[in-house]
């Protein structure tokens, strides 16, 4: 590396304008009263830069940028040291499994048709996440009603409440259905009555 303290090359400077050939590197904060200097200057490359200040939020990008790269290389370590440990695989490994499908019990549908009555009574009805809760953490008899292979999922559960309520809106419309045939049928009856006591004058 060469010195740039000579009498032909100075650092930029605004106030003095007797040196002008200036590096065309950007960032290069050298200027030069000849042109040969300036050629020498850029056949060796020795460029001095004015050092960059990085804002923090440049800081931290470049920081999250090589945690991230330091993770990605952990986490391709630990894959290829499992993938050796375990390489031989059982046939049919990729397979889905079957989904098991668990019925609720009887102390399950009782608890959840409560609370949907309670709901259809009070008006608040209740929230399928409030009911999962209530599962977890309801007593009876100072022991958990449930255990917790009986805990039902809040999905489970709106799934189990769609059900009554549809089955509510279905005796609903039979019990209308048979209400109105009821009509009828009395109706018929007086409209019977009617004709045979007018064919009987």
């Amino acid at each position: 590396m060469s010195n740039y303290n000579d009498a032909n090359t100075q650092i930029a400077d605004n106030n003095n304008s007797s040196f002008i050939f200036t590096c065309p590197e950007p960032h290069c904060l050298l200027t030069f009263m000849r042109y040969g200097n300036l050629s020498n200057h850029l056949d060796k490359g020795d460029h001095q830069c004015k050092t960059e200040l990085k804002s923090l939020s440049d800081k931290s990008k470049v920081e999250y940028e090589r945690q991230i790269d330091t993770k990605q290389s952990m986490l391709v370590r630990s894959s290829v040291n499992r993938s050796a440990e375990c390489s031989t695989l059982v046939r049919g490994w990729a397979l889905k499994n079957k989904r098991s499908v668990k019925r609720f019990s009887s102390e399950q549908i009782g608890f959840l048709k409560e609370m949907f009555q309670k709901g259809e009574m009070t008006g608040h009805k209740y929230d399928s996440e409030e009911v999962s809760v209530m599962m977890r953490t309801i007593k009876k008899d100072g022991k958990r009603r449930f255990s917790q292979d009986l805990f039902r999922t809040p999905s489970q559960i709106s799934s189990f409440f769609s059900r009554l309520s549809l089955e509510k809106r279905k005796s609903a419309q039979n019990s209308n259905q048979s209400e109105d045939f009821v009509a009828e049928e009395y109706e018929n009856n007086i409209i019977d009555a009617r004709s045979l006591t007018i064919n009987m004058n």
